[in-house]
This record gives structure tokens, C-alpha cells and sequence, in this order.
């Protein structure tokens, strides 16, 4: 944790003076809930606007198409980000580009009848069904709970404008994504994704930003 805060504020001092590690934290929840959201949808374009090249073909692979049905569960607010977990901070400098990364841990908890319409529950109680073992369910509203980690890139190197300078994704995984009858904590679910060793990509393929 020392040495996290530690090179958020040699990234302020040296790079960016403007950094504020609080609103970079409030911005990436929102960051997670877009691209989830984009995700869930199989938005490529939108996904490819967020993302770093190398970002969206690990995106592309693990996520869009036939792979993606699990994902569909996913559908957080930002309210529902229960935790946001700068882990590790990082500046390269490759010829004339400054890059920097931070790595994310994110924790998202819904309840299944958190929903504005009848419509929206029972679309969810149905994706429960389809994409999760529901013999582990005894409530009848269940959790929906996802850890994520994310890499944010960016190239200190441009100008911050509409098209450039900004933090991209270079890295999305799901950690674990489960259908939970009481709090996380708890470990008490089943379990549709639970891919914890390290940070690995859901097909163990490695990616690089």
C-alpha cells in the first residue's frame, strides 16, 4: 500500500501535477461500468473507443461473442462498485512516448431485484438461471458479484484532447464472477467464473498493453 501511494505521487511530482489519486479512482469506477456495460452489449465500436489496441483484442478474445454469455449477469451502476483498489503504478518511457499504467482491483455486488421495472428482475432471474448453477441458491433474490482487474494506460507523450491523452484500457480480466445467496464475503455462491491464480486472462493467454 506504502509504495502504491508512493508512485501515484512520483507520477504527480514528475509527469502530472494535476493528478489527484481520488478522482482518478472515482473515474475509473465509471470507467468499469462503461465498458462493462459496452461488454454486456457486444458494443465493439464503444469497446474499441476505451480501449488500447492490444486492450480490445484481449477484450475481442475473451469476451465478445460465443464467450460471452456469462458476462450478460454483469449489468453494475456505479453505486454498486463496493470497492476500488489502485494495486500497482507504473511509468516506461519507449523512444519518444511517456506511458504510464495503473492496475485496478474492482469488487461489484447486486442484488437480483435491484431493479426499476419488473421486467429488468425477471430478465435478470432468468439470466441467473441460464448462466449460473442455481442447485448452491437458497434466496430468492440472489447476489450478483464480479471482481475485475484493470490496467489503465496512458501516453503522457500527446496532448489531452478529445482523441488523445486520456486513460484507455489496456487490460480488462474477470476475476470471478458469481451468483452469491448472502455478502461476498462470505465466499458463499456458485461459481461461473473463478479465475484467481495471479491475473491471468480468462484463456490463459497472455496480453500486453
Amino acid at each position: 500500500m506504502f509504495s502504491t501511494k508512493l508512485n501515484l505521487w512520483i507520477l504527480k511530482l514528475l509527469w502530472d501535477w494535476r493528478f489527484a489519486e481520488l478522482q482518478f479512482v472515482d473515474n475509473a469506477k465509471q470507467a468499469l461500468v462503461l465498458i462493462t456495460k459496452f461488454i454486456v452489449e457486444q458494443h465493439e465500436g464503444y469497446i474499441k473507443r476505451c480501449t488500447t489496441p492490444m486492450g480490445y483484442k484481449q477484450i475481442r478474445h475473451d469476451l465478445i461473442g460465443s464467450n460471452a454469455s456469462p458476462a450478460k449477469l454483469m449489468v453494475f451502476d456505479k453505486r454498486h462498485i463496493r470497492r476500488a483498489i489502485p494495486l500497482k503504478i507504473q511509468r516506461l518511457q519507449h523512444y519518444d512516448h511517456k506511458f504510464a499504467f495503473i492496475d485496478m482491483i474492482f469488487l461489484a455486488c447486486r442484488r437480483t431485484n435491484d431493479f426499476v421495472s419488473k421486467q429488468e428482475m425477471q430478465r435478470m432471474q432468468n439470466l441467473v438461471a441460464q448462466c449460473a448453477d442455481t442447485s448452491h441458491i437458497f434466496v430468492p433474490n440472489p447476489i450478483i458479484c464480479a471482481e475485475f482487474f484493470v490496467r489503465f494506460r496512458r501516453d503522457y507523450s500527446l496532448p489531452c484532447t478529445v482523441r488523445a491523452g486520456h486513460w484507455l484500457i489496456s487490460t480488462y480480466k474477470i476475476l470471478r464472477l458469481d451468483v452469491l445467496n448472502t455478502h461476498p464475503e462470505f465466499h458463499v455462491g456458485s461459481g461461473v467464473y473463478d479465475i484467481v491464480d495471479g491475473v491471468q486472462p480468462l484463456h490463459q493467454k497472455a496480453t500486453h498493453a
